[in-house]
């Protein structure tokens, strides 16, 4: 895409390869852009690698051509096409990317092995187009994402990856020959929120997430946050002691794993949430201490041990435990109001005999430890 730091990332490629000990060629297919050759040339030269070029203006596949049949010749290992640099909207020059492949594959069958996508770090909402143009026109293997030397942070690259299931392989980090790394994707979420003790909101576009494990763990300032998450299955300490968020209303509607969400956030008032799937709930309100009510579905959830454990105000509880076989500590030190117990016990899967609890196969303790409820039965229930 122009602009991105497609070359540079090219020139950091080669030197990273060459250093490793492999025979390098790159081929300057870029012959749309004024003084592109020129760049390619010049990284070439710092990476001590030959470049094989034609006039501006020349056949993009031309070069390609002569690039691969150079290669082959000298016996190289590996070898880099740059095209050029263009717009989701140029439509003939999408199709050029087309016609290299085409080209190449007549040189080494099979080529090319990989397709690296370069997107800057710090693209909007435009970038989901550009991929989307990009993987309709060739094969798209890999992503490359640069210019995170600044403020900028990458964000939507993770909706791109995910949406489009292409791995994020480099990413680069200023304008040094050694500043292109091997993505690591920890360290890029840990990056961007993991530990941002000053993140007080956060309101951006979620919806193609799947996997928020430990996303905004520390963030202990974030106040507030408002997302769409309907594709996120796997919440694991995705909120892991965020001290100061207050509130949560986002549904979860493909939920399933959520062991430890919100643990410890202390200030956590109140949750709404649609959670049909969620089938884990282990451990996801631990400590909240001042999670005053619950309103949620969680009439697949099978396993909620010590869910509320800690919560220790919490007074008010709405939802269906249909599928509950495991509710070991589920609300353990909590203070659940009459109202509240008579709604799990109804929804329950039990038998009721002379006021006693069982929860069913699989669940050897009643799962209201130190909550001081009483209950009898009546000729309307319990």
């Amino acid at each position: 895409v122009n602009g991105v730091g497609k070359t540079t990332t090219i020139g950091k490629l080669a030197h990273q390869f060459k250093k490793a000990g492999l025979k390098v060629y790159l081929g300057a297919a870029d012959t749309f852009r004024a003084a592109a050759v020129e760049q390619l040339v010049e990284w070439g030269n710092r990476a001590d690698v030959p470049v094989i070029k034609q006039k501006m203006g020349a056949d993009p596949a031309s070069v390609a051509f002569d690039t691969l049949k150079s290669a082959v010749a000298n016996e190289a290992d590996v070898v880099i096409i740059d095209t050029a640099g263009r717009l989701h909207n140029k439509v003939g020059l999408m199709n050029e990317l087309t016609k290299i492949k085409n080209v190449m594959n007549k040189v080494v069958e099979g080529a090319p092995d990989d397709v690296l996508l370069v997107l800057d770090g710090s693209t909007g909402q435009n970038a989901f187009e550009q991929a989307k143009q990009f993987t309709k026109a060739t094969e798209v293997t890999q992503l490359a994402i640069t210019k995170l030397d600044g403020t900028a942070k990458g964000g939507v690259v993770i909706g791109i990856s995910d949406q489009f299931q292409i791995p994020v392989k480099y990413v680069g980090l200023g304008e040094g020959i050694e500043d292109l790394q091997v993505f690591s994707k920890r360290e890029f979420v840990d990056s961007m929120f993991n530990n941002c003790t000053n993140l007080k909101s956060f309101n951006s576009d979620l919806s193609s997430l799947t996997n928020g494990y430990y996303m905004f763990s520390y963030c202990q300032k974030l106040e507030s946050f408002n997302s769409d998450l309907s594709s996120l299955t796997n919440a694991r300490r995705m909120f892991d002691r965020c001290s100061e968020l207050n509130s949560f209303s986002a549904d979860l509607p493909n939920l399933t794993d959520s062991y430890e969400m919100f643990v410890e956030c202390n200030n956590l008032k109140s949750f709404s949430s649609n959670l049909p799937n969620l089938t884990g709930g282990t451990n996801m309100f631990y400590n909240c201490a001042k999670l005053t009510s619950f309103c949620g579905d969680l009439s697949n959830l099978t396993d909620g041990r010590w869910m509320f454990d800690g919560c220790t105000i919490l007074t008010t509880f709405n939802s269906n435990l249909s599928s509950l076989t495991n509710g070991d500590g589920m609300f353990s030190r909590c203070k659940l109001d009459a109202q509240s117990v008579a709604n799990i016990v109804h929804t329950l899967p039990i038998h009721e005999t002379s006021g006693t609890i069982n929860f069913g196969i699989g669940c050897d303790t009643i799962g209201f430890q130190k909550c001081l409820i009483a209950f009898q039965p009546t000729t309307e229930g319990i």
